[in-house]
């Protein structure tokens, strides 16, 4: 009842942080006991016929119910501190000049105020308090040697009794303060420890995750760096040279997921990662992903089998990539830690009681299973398992941590159930309002001009494009520009940005400007920002795409705020640049015909 009456009291400004909410709750507990303990005394000067002593009580009471109503209302704490303490000290001193002045009863309760002052205002208040007290005694002892008689209302023994039960509060303030004291270091020793084993804990944490991610980053380039050399020395034959190439690629696109999934996870912790609301078909999303691990199912010798409720829509509303990413990874985890038998993804379709309606995804293996224990470590960020879990199936641990975060911004959840040496069931639970099949006005991704197109070899969507790369890294150079050129594009190179501002202008003054600017954002002498703002600047309005290695949300934002049409992340998908090129050439030929067209 107490801490019910306690936590009302205490309006929301005030739980703002630990800090401030713990210097609230002290002064609602030191004003709460003050006006629990007035009754009490009041009925004792009461009965011991001193009603103005009394009455100094009740006066004392009514300004601490106001003080909380103060608190209550948004005041400021430290003022309400302060009126706790000068109620106190007030009162003390009233009840002093209405029972004989110095060594009276109540002059011992001063004792009390420089702990109210203390604890609710700080060091600086409790010397000003300190000093009030000090004051206040010496004024007493001097009017009792100048022979000045103070009103004396209790009788003999109700002054005994005053003295006893006076000692007796100020014993039980000193208990107080030191249990509160007490408690208080308790605490504080409990969060020192909490944080040390944090602290370590963390510390072992990134020790294994850097053991592991070296391991997983060495294991690729491993494979890349040693074909590259039998590639280099030209001593395998055409069929091993395909082998080979196959083998650099799979193994870079290794290396590519775990840097992704390593800025995804900073994204989301971020608070960075956008997340989109269009129309997306479960079905379609499971296929391409049981499509994507067909490989490794097979060559595990694994039965995989998907099953969807009937009643589950052919398209919903959410975001199909961070759906596709959540059944990507719980998927391919299934496969890997299942070394004989099957994995099923079976979809449900709950919509009774539920609002929006629920689409539920299990994924059901036949692995290894997993103890309580283990399950309780699953979803943090760089763990696995166990480490002997690591070392035998590899991974980087973050895939499950991505997964349910990403649920958990979709609004849904992740559970799982498991039985070591039987297998495990993840279950996927997100709200996914239905999408009418005649809903033509649906939200669609905006990355469409991304979409891999499939194209012959002969295919030169980019023919007749005049085009300038800014890059100056030169092995990227030249694969962009051979990627461009078997487009058909015509490439224009510029090593950085100041370079690419004056081929760009010169070419726009000749009234031949290229279709598409390809600009780097990380170079020497002007860097890409500062070159696509002057180039903005002098009137230039031709499409100009970044190019970069950075991929969060917020550079991102950055390249458009500078003035950049698009943005592209290296490595670059070739198929994907071209489309996105080939869309802002045609885009800007309409605006040029546009432009031109007699009026």
């Amino acid at each position: 009842m107490f801490r019910a009456i306690q936590n009302w009291l205490i309006p929301a400004a005030l739980r703002t942080d630990r800090e401030t909410f713990g210097r609230a709750n002290r002064l609602v507990a030191f004003d709460l006991a003050l006006c629990s303990f007035g009754p009490i005394f009041s009925t004792i000067f009461w009965a011991l016929r001193a009603p103005i002593s009394s009455g100094i009580i009740d006066v004392a009471m009514a300004a601490l119910l106001l003080n909380l109503v103060y608190l209550r209302s948004g005041g400021n704490l430290r003022i309400c501190g302060h009126i706790v303490t000068a109620v106190a000290w007030l009162t003390y001193t009233l009840l002093i000049c209405f029972n004989g002045g110095h060594h009276s009863a109540p002059e011992t309760w001063y004792v009390t105020v420089p702990v109210f002052a203390i604890v609710l205002c700080g060091a600086r208040a409790g010397v000003l308090w300190t000093t009030a007290c000090v004051a206040a005694i010496a004024g007493f002892y001097a009017a009792r040697e100048m022979g000045f008689d103070f009103i004396d209302e209790p009788t003999l023994s109700g002054k005994h009794f005053l003295e006893f039960s006076g000692l007796l509060g100020v014993l039980t303030c000193v208990y107080f303060l030191m249990s509160l004291f007490k408690w208080a270091e308790h605490k504080a020793h409990q969060v020192i420890t909490s944080a040390l084993a944090d602290a370590q804990a963390a510390d072992r944490a990134k020790s294994e995750f850097l053991a592991n991610m070296s391991h997983e980053i060495r294991t690729p380039m491993t494979a890349i760096l040693g074909y590259a050399d039998f590639l280099n020395d030209g001593t395998l034959d055409r069929a091993h040279s395909q082998e080979a190439l196959c083998t650099i690629k799979r193994n870079g696109e290794h290396l590519l997921a775990i840097i992704n999934d390593i800025l995804d996870l900073s994204k989301i912790e971020s608070g960075k990662l956008v997340i989109e609301q269009v129309r997306c078909s479960p079905r379609q999303v499971v296929a391409d992903v049981m499509e994507l691990l067909h490989v490794r199912i097979a060559a595990k010798g694994l039965v995989a089998t998907t099953h969807f409720d009937p009643r589950i829509p052919a398209h919903v509303v959410t975001d199909p990539t961070r759906l596709r990413q959540i059944v990507l990874n719980l998927v391919g985890n299934a496969v890997k830690f299942t070394e004989r038998g099957s994995v099923q993804v079976v979809g449900r379709w709950r919509d009774q009681n539920e609002s929006p309606p629920l689409l539920e995804i299990d994924v059901v293996d036949t692995g290894i299973g997993m103890t309580p224990d283990q399950i309780s470590r699953l979803f943090q960020p760089f763990t696995q398992a166990d480490t002997s879990t690591t070392r035998q199936f590899g991974g980087t641990g973050l895939g499950l941590a991505i997964s349910r975060r990403l649920a958990e911004m979709l609004g849904g959840s992740i559970k799982v159930s498991s039985v070591p040496g039987a297998g495990s069931t993840f279950q996927v639970l997100l709200p996914a309002p239905p999408l009418a099949e005649n809903a033509e006005d649906a939200p669609i991704s905006n990355n469409s001009s991304l979409r891999a197109q499939p194209a012959g070899p002969n295919h030169k969507p980019l023919a007749g494009r005049r085009l300038l790369l800014a890059e100056d890294a030169p092995d990227n150079q030249r694969l962009i520009m051979y990627v461009l050129g078997r487009a058909g594009a015509d490439v224009t190179l510029a090593e950085n940005g100041a370079i690419a501002c004056q081929l760009t202008l010169a070419a726009s003054d000749e009234g031949q400007p290229f279709d598409v600017v390809l600009m780097d954002m990380q170079m020497p002498i002007v860097d890409g920002y500062q070159a696509v703002t002057r180039l903005r600047q002098a009137g230039y309005h031709e499409p100009i795409i970044a190019l970069t290695a950075h991929s969060m949300g917020s550079d991102r934002q950055a390249c458009l705020d500078a003035g950049c049409d698009e943005f592209a992340t290296k490595p670059i998908d070739r198929t994907k640049l071209i489309a996105l090129v080939d869309d802002y050439c045609q885009r800007a030929a309409r605006q040029r015909a546009e432009l031109a067209r007699p009026l």
